[in-house]
Protein backbone atom coordinates (compact mmCIF):
# COMPACT_ATOMS: atom_id res chain seq x y z
CA UNK A 1 0.00 0.00 0.00
CA UNK A 2 1.54 3.67 -1.00
CA UNK A 3 1.71 6.71 1.15
CA UNK A 4 -1.90 7.92 -0.31
CA UNK A 5 -3.79 4.60 0.27
CA UNK A 6 -2.54 4.74 3.75
CA UNK A 7 -3.57 8.45 4.29
CA UNK A 8 -6.87 7.76 2.96
CA UNK A 9 -7.67 4.53 4.78
CA UNK A 10 -6.61 6.26 7.99
CA UNK A 11 -9.31 9.49 6.91
CA UNK A 12 -11.95 7.17 7.24
CA UNK A 13 -10.56 5.05 10.13
CA UNK A 14 -8.79 7.62 12.10
CA UNK A 15 -8.54 4.94 15.34
CA UNK A 16 -7.07 1.93 13.66
CA UNK A 17 -4.12 1.43 14.72
CA UNK A 18 -2.64 -1.71 13.34
CA UNK A 19 -3.15 0.55 10.20
CA UNK A 20 -1.77 3.51 11.53
CA UNK A 21 1.42 1.53 12.72
CA UNK A 22 2.31 -0.62 9.32
CA UNK A 23 2.00 3.07 7.81
CA UNK A 24 4.73 4.22 10.24
CA UNK A 25 6.73 1.29 9.76
CA UNK A 26 6.47 1.91 5.82
CA UNK A 27 7.67 6.03 6.90
CA UNK A 28 10.42 4.81 9.26
CA UNK A 29 12.26 2.95 6.03
CA UNK A 30 12.32 5.72 4.09
CA UNK A 31 14.44 7.64 6.57
CA UNK A 32 11.09 10.12 7.79
CA UNK A 33 11.21 9.29 10.98
CA UNK A 34 9.50 12.81 12.44
CA UNK A 35 6.85 11.46 10.43
CA UNK A 36 6.70 7.96 11.48
CA UNK A 37 7.09 8.61 15.07
CA UNK A 38 4.31 10.93 14.71
CA UNK A 39 1.91 7.98 13.65
CA UNK A 40 3.11 5.95 16.49
CA UNK A 41 2.02 8.72 18.81
CA UNK A 42 -1.21 8.67 17.35
CA UNK A 43 -1.48 4.86 17.37
CA UNK A 44 -0.41 4.65 20.89
CA UNK A 45 -2.73 7.12 22.36
CA UNK A 46 -5.37 4.87 21.16
CA UNK A 47 -3.74 2.00 23.07
CA UNK A 48 -2.18 0.09 20.19
CA UNK A 49 1.09 -1.46 22.56
CA UNK A 50 3.19 -2.34 19.69
CA UNK A 51 3.59 1.33 18.82
CA UNK A 52 3.64 2.21 22.50
CA UNK A 53 7.02 -0.08 22.77
CA UNK A 54 8.19 1.51 19.64
CA UNK A 55 8.21 4.79 21.42
CA UNK A 56 9.63 3.16 24.31
CA UNK A 57 12.63 1.60 22.15
CA UNK A 58 13.09 5.26 19.80
CA UNK A 59 15.87 7.25 19.87
CA UNK A 60 13.87 10.29 18.94
CA UNK A 61 12.50 12.03 22.01
CA UNK A 62 8.46 12.34 22.18
CA UNK A 63 7.56 15.18 19.45
CA UNK A 64 5.08 16.93 22.50
CA UNK A 65 8.17 16.63 24.74
CA UNK A 66 10.63 19.00 22.55
CA UNK A 67 11.04 21.79 24.85
CA UNK A 68 14.16 23.59 24.20
CA UNK A 69 15.28 25.74 27.29
CA UNK A 70 18.34 28.66 25.38
CA UNK A 71 21.52 28.54 27.48
CA UNK A 72 21.21 32.39 27.39
CA UNK A 73 18.03 32.65 29.70
CA UNK A 74 19.92 31.85 32.89
CA UNK A 75 17.85 33.93 34.61
CA UNK A 76 14.61 31.99 33.92
CA UNK A 77 16.05 28.98 35.32
CA UNK A 78 16.59 31.08 38.60
CA UNK A 79 13.59 32.55 38.34
CA UNK A 80 11.99 28.31 37.93
CA UNK A 81 14.12 26.97 40.68
CA UNK A 82 12.71 30.02 42.83
CA UNK A 83 8.88 29.37 42.46
CA UNK A 84 9.61 25.47 43.33
CA UNK A 85 11.28 25.98 46.57
CA UNK A 86 8.21 26.66 48.02
CA UNK A 87 6.64 23.90 47.07
CA UNK A 88 9.21 21.77 48.00
CA UNK A 89 9.44 23.15 51.21
CA UNK A 90 5.92 22.72 51.89
CA UNK A 91 5.69 19.20 50.37
CA UNK A 92 9.11 17.94 53.01
CA UNK A 93 6.74 19.73 56.26
CA UNK A 94 3.53 17.69 55.32
CA UNK A 95 5.85 14.62 54.58
CA UNK A 96 7.64 14.52 58.27
CA UNK A 97 3.72 15.52 60.00
CA UNK A 98 2.79 12.44 57.94
CA UNK A 99 5.35 9.98 58.00
CA UNK A 100 4.86 9.51 62.24
CA UNK A 101 1.25 8.90 62.46
CA UNK A 102 0.65 6.88 58.82
CA UNK A 103 4.06 4.88 59.33
CA UNK A 104 6.64 5.86 56.71
CA UNK A 105 6.07 2.53 54.54
CA UNK A 106 2.69 3.49 54.38
CA UNK A 107 3.45 6.96 53.27
CA UNK A 108 6.05 6.20 50.90
CA UNK A 109 3.89 3.54 48.90
CA UNK A 110 1.01 6.72 48.42
CA UNK A 111 3.84 8.58 46.66
CA UNK A 112 5.68 5.47 44.87
CA UNK A 113 5.79 5.29 40.87
CA UNK A 114 3.99 2.33 39.60
CA UNK A 115 6.39 -0.31 38.11
CA UNK A 116 4.56 -1.44 34.59
CA UNK A 117 4.11 0.46 32.01
CA UNK A 118 1.65 -0.51 29.06
CA UNK A 119 4.72 -0.97 26.93
CA UNK A 120 6.29 -3.61 29.47
CA UNK A 121 3.13 -5.87 29.71
CA UNK A 122 3.61 -8.19 26.37
CA UNK A 123 7.70 -8.48 27.21
CA UNK A 124 6.29 -9.41 31.05
CA UNK A 125 4.10 -12.22 29.64
CA UNK A 126 6.79 -13.51 27.11
CA UNK A 127 8.77 -13.46 30.51
CA UNK A 128 6.92 -14.76 33.08
CA UNK A 129 5.44 -17.82 30.37
CA UNK A 130 9.07 -18.54 29.84
CA UNK A 131 9.67 -18.52 33.98
CA UNK A 132 7.23 -20.90 34.25
CA UNK A 133 8.15 -23.14 31.75
CA UNK A 134 11.48 -23.29 33.15
CA UNK A 135 9.74 -24.07 36.76
CA UNK A 136 7.67 -26.92 35.06
CA UNK A 137 9.80 -28.51 33.04
CA UNK A 138 13.39 -27.86 34.37
CA UNK A 139 15.32 -26.27 31.84
CA UNK A 140 14.40 -22.73 29.08
CA UNK A 141 12.66 -23.17 26.36
CA UNK A 142 14.46 -23.35 23.35
CA UNK A 143 12.00 -21.40 20.90
CA UNK A 144 8.80 -18.97 21.58
CA UNK A 145 6.81 -21.39 19.63
CA UNK A 146 7.82 -24.28 22.52
CA UNK A 147 5.69 -21.76 24.80
CA UNK A 148 2.90 -21.91 22.57
CA UNK A 149 1.73 -24.81 21.69
CA UNK A 150 -1.67 -26.78 21.59
CA UNK A 151 -3.14 -28.09 24.96
CA UNK A 152 -2.17 -29.09 27.38
CA UNK A 153 1.20 -27.56 27.02
CA UNK A 154 0.35 -24.17 25.60
CA UNK A 155 2.52 -22.30 28.44
CA UNK A 156 0.75 -19.21 26.76
CA UNK A 157 -1.15 -17.75 23.88
CA UNK A 158 -0.20 -17.24 20.25
CA UNK A 159 -0.37 -13.51 19.86
CA UNK A 160 0.37 -10.81 17.08
CA UNK A 161 3.79 -11.50 15.24
CA UNK A 162 4.11 -7.49 15.47
CA UNK A 163 3.35 -7.46 19.42
CA UNK A 164 6.00 -10.50 20.02
CA UNK A 165 8.47 -9.08 18.22
CA UNK A 166 8.62 -6.15 19.57
CA UNK A 167 9.04 -7.71 23.11
CA UNK A 168 12.47 -8.57 21.96
CA UNK A 169 12.32 -11.46 25.10
CA UNK A 170 14.11 -12.94 26.68
CA UNK A 171 14.27 -9.83 28.46
CA UNK A 172 15.18 -10.16 32.09
CA UNK A 173 12.77 -7.66 33.53
CA UNK A 174 13.01 -7.33 37.50
CA UNK A 175 10.14 -9.29 39.27
CA UNK A 176 9.19 -11.18 35.81
CA UNK A 177 6.80 -13.57 37.78
CA UNK A 178 2.96 -13.19 37.99
CA UNK A 179 0.92 -14.19 40.16
CA UNK A 180 -3.20 -14.12 40.62
CA UNK A 181 -4.51 -13.18 44.31
CA UNK A 182 -8.22 -13.95 45.35
CA UNK A 183 -9.18 -11.76 48.46
CA UNK A 184 -12.45 -13.53 49.42
CA UNK A 185 -13.51 -10.68 51.40
CA UNK A 186 -13.75 -8.41 48.78
CA UNK A 187 -15.09 -10.83 46.58
CA UNK A 188 -12.26 -9.61 44.16
CA UNK A 189 -8.74 -11.20 41.32
CA UNK A 190 -6.01 -9.81 41.10
CA UNK A 191 -3.21 -10.00 38.63
CA UNK A 192 0.21 -9.04 40.44
CA UNK A 193 3.82 -8.25 40.32
CA UNK A 194 6.25 -8.74 43.21
CA UNK A 195 4.75 -5.61 45.76
CA UNK A 196 2.87 -4.20 43.03
CA UNK A 197 -0.92 -4.76 41.79
CA UNK A 198 -1.15 -4.80 37.97
CA UNK A 199 -4.98 -4.94 37.48
CA UNK A 200 -8.30 -6.03 39.64
CA UNK A 201 -11.34 -7.92 38.87
CA UNK A 202 -14.48 -8.23 40.53
CA UNK A 203 -16.06 -12.30 41.00
CA UNK A 204 -18.69 -14.26 41.84
CA UNK A 205 -17.56 -16.30 44.29
CA UNK A 206 -18.82 -19.45 46.79
CA UNK A 207 -17.88 -21.36 50.09
CA UNK A 208 -14.12 -21.02 51.16
CA UNK A 209 -11.29 -22.65 49.17
CA UNK A 210 -9.68 -25.85 50.77
CA UNK A 211 -6.64 -24.32 50.22
CA UNK A 212 -4.47 -21.02 50.13
CA UNK A 213 -1.83 -22.04 47.56
CA UNK A 214 -2.35 -23.42 44.44
CA UNK A 215 -1.25 -22.57 40.28
CA UNK A 216 -2.73 -22.86 36.86
CA UNK A 217 -2.96 -26.12 35.98
CA UNK A 218 -4.51 -25.44 32.46
CA UNK A 219 -5.74 -23.30 30.13
CA UNK A 220 -8.58 -23.59 28.17
CA UNK A 221 -10.73 -21.49 25.60
CA UNK A 222 -14.07 -22.09 25.53
CA UNK A 223 -14.63 -24.88 28.19
CA UNK A 224 -17.61 -27.43 27.88
CA UNK A 225 -18.58 -25.26 24.31
CA UNK A 226 -18.09 -21.67 25.98
CA UNK A 227 -21.46 -21.28 26.66
CA UNK A 228 -22.96 -20.74 30.03
CA UNK A 229 -21.84 -20.64 33.23
CA UNK A 230 -18.35 -21.77 32.33
CA UNK A 231 -17.88 -18.74 30.25
CA UNK A 232 -15.80 -18.38 27.58
CA UNK A 233 -12.48 -19.03 28.99
CA UNK A 234 -10.91 -20.99 32.07
CA UNK A 235 -7.96 -21.46 34.44
CA UNK A 236 -8.28 -24.52 36.04
CA UNK A 237 -6.62 -24.81 39.39
CA UNK A 238 -6.88 -28.57 41.32
CA UNK A 239 -9.58 -30.38 42.83
CA UNK A 240 -11.69 -29.31 41.03
CA UNK A 241 -11.59 -25.54 41.46
CA UNK A 242 -11.22 -23.34 38.46
CA UNK A 243 -11.55 -19.34 37.47
CA UNK A 244 -13.69 -19.26 34.80
CA UNK A 245 -16.24 -17.10 32.90
CA UNK A 246 -19.84 -17.03 33.03
CA UNK A 247 -23.20 -14.69 31.35
CA UNK A 248 -24.82 -14.49 34.31
CA UNK A 249 -23.59 -10.79 35.12
CA UNK A 250 -25.84 -9.93 38.26
CA UNK A 251 -23.41 -12.19 40.09
CA UNK A 252 -20.47 -10.88 39.80
CA UNK A 253 -18.92 -9.20 42.54
CA UNK A 254 -20.99 -11.78 45.17
CA UNK A 255 -20.52 -13.99 47.64
CA UNK A 256 -22.20 -17.40 48.16
CA UNK A 257 -23.17 -17.74 44.48
CA UNK A 258 -20.79 -20.40 43.32
CA UNK A 259 -19.95 -24.01 45.14
CA UNK A 260 -16.25 -22.77 44.79
CA UNK A 261 -14.96 -21.43 41.45
CA UNK A 262 -14.43 -17.55 40.84
CA UNK A 263 -16.76 -16.09 38.02
CA UNK A 264 -15.46 -13.04 36.03
CA UNK A 265 -17.57 -11.44 32.58
CA UNK A 266 -16.61 -12.77 29.79
CA UNK A 267 -14.61 -9.93 28.52
CA UNK A 268 -12.97 -10.02 32.06
CA UNK A 269 -11.26 -13.41 31.32
CA UNK A 270 -10.77 -13.08 27.62
CA UNK A 271 -8.66 -10.10 28.81
CA UNK A 272 -7.02 -11.67 31.16
CA UNK A 273 -6.34 -14.96 29.73
CA UNK A 274 -3.28 -14.60 27.73
CA UNK A 275 -1.52 -12.82 30.80
CA UNK A 276 -1.51 -15.81 32.68
CA UNK A 277 0.51 -18.67 31.78
CA UNK A 278 0.56 -22.47 33.06
CA UNK A 279 2.12 -22.90 36.53
CA UNK A 280 1.38 -19.03 37.45
CA UNK A 281 0.94 -19.25 40.88
CA UNK A 282 -2.82 -18.20 42.97
CA UNK A 283 -3.04 -16.91 46.05
CA UNK A 284 -5.89 -16.65 48.52
CA UNK A 285 -4.91 -13.19 50.55
CA UNK A 286 -6.92 -11.29 53.34
CA UNK A 287 -8.14 -7.81 53.24
CA UNK A 288 -8.24 -6.44 49.77
CA UNK A 289 -5.93 -5.40 46.70
CA UNK A 290 -4.09 -2.00 46.89
CA UNK A 291 -4.79 0.49 43.85
CA UNK A 292 -3.90 -0.95 40.93
CA UNK A 293 -1.19 0.04 37.91
CA UNK A 294 -4.36 -0.15 35.53
CA UNK A 295 -7.68 0.76 37.22
CA UNK A 296 -9.48 0.00 34.18
CA UNK A 297 -8.11 -3.44 33.60
CA UNK A 298 -5.56 -4.50 31.78
CA UNK A 299 -5.40 -3.17 28.56
CA UNK A 300 -6.02 -6.25 25.64
CA UNK A 301 -3.18 -8.07 24.49
CA UNK A 302 -5.27 -8.47 21.06
CA UNK A 303 -6.61 -12.31 19.20
CA UNK A 304 -5.41 -15.23 19.90
CA UNK A 305 -4.34 -16.04 16.50
CA UNK A 306 -4.86 -20.38 17.39
CA UNK A 307 -7.56 -20.22 19.59
CA UNK A 308 -8.63 -23.89 18.36
CA UNK A 309 -5.61 -25.96 19.42
CA UNK A 310 -6.28 -24.17 22.86
CA UNK A 311 -10.06 -25.68 23.09
CA UNK A 312 -10.84 -29.05 24.26
CA UNK A 313 -14.17 -30.29 22.54
CA UNK A 314 -13.80 -33.89 23.95
CA UNK A 315 -13.65 -32.82 27.41
CA UNK A 316 -16.38 -31.67 29.61
CA UNK A 317 -15.06 -30.00 32.78
CA UNK A 318 -16.87 -30.99 36.19
CA UNK A 319 -15.56 -27.56 37.82
CA UNK A 320 -17.41 -26.56 40.75
CA UNK A 321 -18.78 -23.75 39.60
Amino acid sequence: MNQPDFREQLKRHPHNGDLRYHFAKVLEQQGRLREAQEQYELAARDGHLASLIQLKQTTLKPLSDEIQVPASNGFRLRDLLQRMLAPLLLFLVAFHLLAEPLGLDRLISLFTVANTLPGDLPRLVVENARLRFHDTLGRDPKTLQELTQAQPVNFMSALSPDLLAASGCPCQLPEPGLELRFYPEANQLALGRGEEILAVYSVATGPPLPFVRSKVSRRVVNPNGGKGAWGTRGLELQEGYAIHGTNQLEAIGRGNITKGCLRLRNVDIETLYPYVSLGTPFAVLPGSPHKPTFPEGLPPLGELLHPRDEETPGVRYQWKQ
